[in-house]
Parts: C-alpha cells; sequence; structure tokens
C-alpha cells in the first residue's frame, strides 16, 4: 500500500506543476489519472494503476515565486505503539460505545443543554457538529465544547470527541462573521498563489482550534465543470482537475500540518450535477474512464496527501453501480472496491449529511444510517437539515444496535471503522485528555487569536487579489468620485450600498427581490433612468431570470455587472459590457470590489473556470 501511495504521490507532483506564476508560460500536466483499462459498466478496476513519472518531490510555482517541498508522506499508518493503544480501548469498549464512535450529532442550542449530555452520555456519541444555531458568543461556544469533551471523556468509553464545522470559506460558514471570513475557494484560486491558500488554511485552523473544534469538514476538491451547478459552484477551486488538485492539496496540508482534521469532499464527485443533493438525487452519467479524466483526480491527489477524511457524495453513478436510484453513500462498489481497494485510502469515509433529501426522501434516517455502514462509511453526519430533530439519532441507534444483535452488520465490520476513527483521534492528540480538557477560553483570549488584525488584514490581501475583471469593454471603469450612481442590488446584499456610499456621495441605492419581475425591473429602470452610470449587483443570475431581464432591459444604458456569487453569470448576458466578479459576498471581497470599481486597486484576479467561447481559465484583465 505505501508503494501505490508513493505512486500517486508522484501523480500529485505532476498536477502542482500546473499552478505557474500568472507570468509563466503553461506547463504541460496530466490530464487524467491514469488507472487501469476502460471497464464496462458496473465494473471496478481490481487496482489503480498508476505510473510515476517523476520523483514524489512537489514544485509549485506561485506569483513568481518557486518553492521546492518533499510529497507530503501518508499519514495512514500508525505507529506500532499507538496499535497497542488502540487495541487497548478496543478490548474494554462494549458493543454501544463502539457504535457511539461512528455517530456525528447534531444539537439545540447556543449552551451545553441537559438534552446535549444525555445525547453524549446515552450514544457514547464519537463527535459533535457545530451549525449556524449553535454560534452565539465565541466565548459561550468554547464553553459548550469544553463541557461536552469533559463528558465524553469521564463517561463510557471515555474518548474525546470530534468537534466539527462547515469551515469552507466563501458561501459557507457558520460563524456569522464572528470569526474572519475568507474568501471561498473560487476566489482563493483566483489569485493564482498557492501561498494564499496556505496561509488561509492555517488562520483558519488557529481561529478553529481557539474555540476547540479539532475539524473542518473542507476542503470541497469537487471539479464544477457543470455552469448549472446548483450547489458546488464557487465552493470549488475550479473547473480543471488540475487546479483543484493544487489548491485542495496546499489546503489539505495546511489544515492538517496545522493540527487540524480536514475533509476532502464530494467522493466520488459533485461538480458535473445540475442537481442540489440537499434537494433529490443527483444522477452522473459518466464511465470509470471519465471518472478517471476528472473527477478522481483531486481525491487522488489528497489520498496522496495524506488527508485523514473523505466525505461521500450523495449521488448516483449508475455506469459503475449498476442502479440509477443508489446514491454512492450506499454503494460498496463505490466507498470500497474503489475508494479503499483502487486508490488505497486508509482513512475515515464520512457521510455527508444523512438528513438530505437525495436519501431521506426514500429511505427515511434509520435506513440511511444502516445503508451507509453497510456500504463501508465510517463517520455518520447527522446534520441540522429541515425537518429533523436530534431524537432521530436515537432511532438511528436503536435501529444499528439490533442489526449488530442479529448479525445483520458484524462486529468485524463495527471494529473496522472504530479503530480507524481512533487511530485519527490519537494521531491529532485526542485521546490524550490532558490535550482535550483545558479551561475554557475568555473572550479576552479569544479576542487575541481570532480576528485579530493581521487576520482581517489577510482577508482583505486575499480578496483584493480575487476580484477578477473580465471585460470593460466600454471603459466604464473606474469610476469617478463626481459621478451619479445607480446601485441596484439584491435587498439582502445591505453592507454594498454602505460600502459604495463611502465613495461617493450621489448615491440612489436601489433595492430588488432576488428574481424581480417586470413591474419591479420597470420600476427600477425609472428610478436608475437619469444616473450616469448604473451598478447592479447580480447573485446567481443564471438560476433567476428576472436578473437577467433586466441587465438586458437596461442594454443601452452605461452599466456596470458586478457578480457577487458566481463568475458564471455571465453567460446569461454575454452581451453585457461591463463585467466583474467577487465569487462570494463576503464583505472583504465586497470591499475589494467596491476599491476595484473606483480604480484604487490594480485588477489582478483571474477566472478558476471556463466562460467559454470568449474567456478561458486563466483570463483577467489586469488594467482597466
Amino acid at each position: 500500500m505505501r508503494f501505490k501511495q508513493q505512486l500517486i504521490c508522484a501523480l500529485t507532483a505532476l498536477l502542482l506543476c500546473a499552478c505557474g506564476s500568472r507570468d509563466s508560460a503553461p506547463t504541460a500536466v496530466p490530464t487524467s489519472v491514469p488507472l487501469t483499462a476502460t471497464l464496462p459498466a458496473a465494473t471496478l478496476p481490481a487496482a489503480v494503476d498508476l505510473q510515476p513519472t517523476l520523483e514524489a518531490i512537489v514544485t509549485t510555482t506561485t506569483t513568481g515565486v518557486t518553492e521546492t517541498t518533499t510529497a507530503v508522506a501518508s499519514n495512514q499508518t500508525p505507529l506500532s505503539n499507538s496499535d497497542a493503544r488502540i487495541d487497548e480501548i478496543l478490548a474494554r469498549m462494549t458493543i454501544k460505545e463502539k457504535l457511539g464512535q461512528l455517530f456525528m450529532v447534531f444539537f439545540d442550542g447556543t449552551e451545553f443543554s441537559p438534552a446535549l449530555e444525555r445525547t453524549i452520555q446515552d450514544l457514547h456519541v464519537g463527535g459533535i457538529l457545530i451549525f449556524h444555531g449553535n454560534v452565539g458568543p465565541l466565548e459561550e461556544l468554547a464553553a459548550l465544547i469544553t463541557a461536552a469533551q469533559s463528558t465524553a471523556v469521564t463517561t463510557g468509553a471515555q474518548v474525546p470527541l470530534f468537534v466539527a464545522v462547515d469551515h469552507e470559506g466563501g458561501l459557507i460558514s457558520r460563524f456569522a462573521g464572528r470569526i474572519t471570513e475568507f474568501p471561498g475557494p473560487m476566489a482563493l484560486a483566483a489569485t493564482g498563489s498557492v501561498q494564499n491558500a496556505r496561509a488561509v488554511a492555517e488562520v483558519m485552523s488557529e481561529e478553529l482550534q481557539a474555540l476547540g473544534i479539532n475539524m473542518n469538514l473542507a476542503p470541497v476538491i469537487d471539479v464544477n465543470n457543470n455552469p448549472d451547478n446548483p450547489v458546488i459552484g464557487a465552493r470549488a477551486f475550479g473547473s480543471t482537475p488540475e487546479l483543484v488538485s493544487t489548491f485542495g492539496v496546499t489546503m489539505i496540508e495546511g489544515f492538517q500540518q496545522s493540527n487540524l482534521i480536514a475533509t476532502a469532499k464530494h467522493f466520488p464527485g459533485h461538480g458535473d450535477t445540475d442537481i442540489d443533493s440537499h434537494s433529490e438525487l443527483p444522477v452522473i452519467d459518466k464511465e470509470m474512464a471519465q471518472l478517471q479524466a476528472t473527477e478522481l483526480v483531486p481525491f487522488a491527489a489528497a489520498i496522496a496527501a495524506g488527508t485523514d477524511v473523505i466525505m461521500t457524495a450523495h449521488v448516483a453513478v449508475p455506469l459503475l453501480t449498476g442502479d440509477p436510484e443508489l446514491p454512492a453513500t450506499f454503494s460498496r462498489a463505490i466507498l470500497n472496491d474503489l475508494l479503499r481497494d483502487s486508490m488505497g485510502f486508509e482513512g475515515l469515509i464520512a457521510a455527508d449529511s444523512l438528513g438530505m433529501n437525495a436519501l431521506d426522501l426514500r429511505y427515511g434516517i434509520t435506513q440511511t444510517a444502516a445503508l451507509a455502514v453497510e456500504a463501508g462509511v465510517d463517520l455518520l453526519m447527522f446534520g441540522a437539515d429541515p425537518g429533523h430533530s436530534p431524537v432521530e439519532q436515537y432511532w438511528a441507534f436503536e435501529h444499528l444496535l439490533a442489526r449488530i444483535n442479529t448479525g445483520e452488520l458484524s462486529t468485524t465490520r463495527l471494529d473496522e471503522s472504530v479503530r480507524r476513527i481512533l487511530q485519527v483521534k490519537e494521531r491529532y492528540g485526542l485521546l490524550d485528555r490532558d490535550q482535550v480538557l483545558v479551561s475554557a477560553p475568555s473572550a479576552v483570549e479569544l479576542q487575541g487569536k481570532i480576528r485579530t488584525p493581521e487576520h482581517l488584514a489577510l482577508a482583505d490581501q486575499v480578496s483584493e487579489e480575487a476580484v477578477t475583471l473580465v471585460k470593460n469593454d466600454a471603459q466604464l471603469l473606474p469610476l469617478r468620485p463626481e459621478q451619479s450612481i445607480a446601485l441596484i442590488y439584491p435587498d439582502f446584499e445591505t453592507d454594498l450600498p454602505l460600502l459604495l456610499s463611502e465613495q461617493t456621495t450621489n448615491l440612489t441605492p436601489i433595492p430588488i427581490t432576488i428574481d424581480p419581475n417586470f413591474e419591479e425591473r420597470s420600476r427600477i429602470a425609472a428610478l436608475a433612468a437619469n444616473s450616469d452610470v448604473i451598478v447592479i449587483a447580480t447573485v446567481h443570475a443564471t438560476f433567476y431570470p428576472g436578473q437577467v431581464a433586466l441587465i438586458e432591459e437596461l442594454g443601452d444604458r452605461p452599466v456596470v455587472v458586478v457578480a457577487l456569487t458566481s463568475p458564471y453569470d455571465l453567460l446569461a448576458f454575454p452581451q453585457q459590457a461591463t463585467y466583474l466578479t467577487t465569487y462570494n459576498d463576503n464583505l472583504s471581497l465586497l470591499r475589494a470590489a467596491v476599491k476595484l470599481l473606483y480604480g484604487q486597486i490594480q485588477p489582478s484576479g483571474t477566472l478558476p473556470v471556463d466562460l467559454l467561447p470568449h474567456f478561458p481559465i486563466g483570463f483577467g484583465l489586469t488594467e482597466y
């Protein structure tokens, strides 16, 4: 297995060469994972045959600076003394205590409640998940996590908890601005600098760990090669496997070398779908050779980098499973035969939230949990999905326990997952009580570690390098302070008019609904009629025809479009002459966009996706 991982490291070295400086000639890179021969439908390779063409040395060129580092060896093999320690823990655990380790549970409220205490004690849970509804004052959150850990290590098997959160940056954050909000993956890739990605990962790690969080459910390493994808989009680094691999591996290394567990998601790939798995089950009609060329490339690179957790995608891949209604999360062919046996992954397989409609509409939470474990999932993520209650976690626990007692789920299968869980906990020091049982930090102590001036400055720097000017055909930019500006913006983007008002006293803010009808568009046009320039902020315009119609109806006016959440908006109105994109609507990115509008920073961001036929990946204006 170690030989196989060394071969994958060689592939990673090739991939990382793709991230050249903006001024350098493009470097030839492999366009696929060279797996074994093309397979017939519903079959899988016996092994991944990765032929090395370079030594396991990663050379990355970023913004004119070349770094050469030895490829990170896989950390999937624990030391022998760790094995002995884990054997001892496994030997003293009851069946219930072992089963509980698979459970990553959600809970209600911002304080450590009796209900959460009972859940940890009754279900012997392996971890807790932090969502928006659990985050109040940060010192309160830290106290909650400290109390949860104290309960875990003083009851049952006395095994500390994973404490996990989705902190991707950009569109996905659970903290409502209470910690540093960084641009998301696609914005990071738009800077062209893996140094930025590494710095962001390190700061994210520092801030999360200050709160007691030890696992980040990030990064997304899906290849977003479908512009109509409603759920990934700018959560991905880009639209090519090379770019995604480069930035994904950098983030994984940044997290894990800062002692924060990383989670590469969503296997075997969620980037080429036009359905949100939160709503229904997407189907990916791709053969193995197509997956090898695109979707699987970043996951092979992540395995080579030693990622400890890979999260599944609730997508159907019928050409691998033979069943158009079987989610990958329930498929042994995908999780065991492909991910483990063929690709050599030895870490934890985590299910995406079990309450998502892609699973829940057909199976229900108890059956979903059982099917996931039987397919090879190690961590059952019970998310705070709409319509679900924490009590359902008890039902799932009792259902799985019954299957173990009847022999339908073997104790051998259970032990496999628990051993892997304990190995990861041991690797990050989470089996050491002294490291886990620390006093909850005070508000003052947290202020010295979270949203520090240095962290906020990094967010601003990355944002200014990310904002991408794609078109300035009408030479409307930079704007001048004396010009009258009509700002048309979605009514929930309240920061944007405040930022623009700092640049001009002649501003007409015009809030709109996200999908304005004809009457609303007519009113907007009248309000903006006398302005020198109209600035329109769009949000996922390709999904809202009212936004597209508004831009088309104002086509003879001097219009600047600022796409706040997706670079793909331009595909809906390719005739638009002035266009820039921020990728996310974080405050730092909005501030950078306003600076670019007024010529206070030089444009430098480049597209991490293709906006074909005219604007390929890597395009971006660098002057007005």
